[in-house]
């Protein structure tokens, strides 16, 4: 049996920022190059953003040689006045947003909604994967 969650967060006065940690991301200094991404948008209000992670349950302490708390402490190192809270997970859904570009001429969204090809949609569903969420509510 399959089941699964999802959460919405709407409006002119929400921003959201999202990082992928892929695989093969097991450095802290890797970690906190795709954790830069999430302030892409700007320094997160105050008092009005959250953080939320949600991790494979691969990525824990034997991921990471029997350390803990490797990926959260780096979130808190670059974003210390943002709550954080999440779980671990079966397998993630999620992505780089903003996008990343796949290249100089196009984002890996490219096409989206227009009738292109779902190959240029980016991959949502992933394993061995945190997906960090930075969520703002701006006044």
């Amino acid at each position: 049996m399959a089941s699964g969650l999802g959460l919405a967060f709407c409006g002119d006065n929400v921003r959201v920022t999202s990082a992928m940690l892929h695989a093969n991301v097991r450095q802290p200094a890797d970690i906190e190059k795709c954790l830069l991404r999430l302030g892409s948008a700007g320094t997160p209000p105050v008092g009005k953003s959250v953080g939320l992670m949600f991790a494979c349950c691969g990525r824990g302490r034997d991921f990471y040689s029997g350390k803990v708390n490797v990926e959260s402490s780096v979130f808190k190192k670059l974003y210390p006045r943002v709550p954080l809270m999440g779980f671990f997970g079966g397998g993630e859904i999620g992505y780089d947003f903003p996008l990343v570009p796949t290249d100089s001429r196009h984002s890996a969204f490219a096409g989206a909604g227009d009738g292109a090809d779902d190959s240029d949609l980016p991959e949502m569903y992933h394993s061995f994967t945190t997906i960090f969420v930075l969520l703002s509510f701006l006044s």
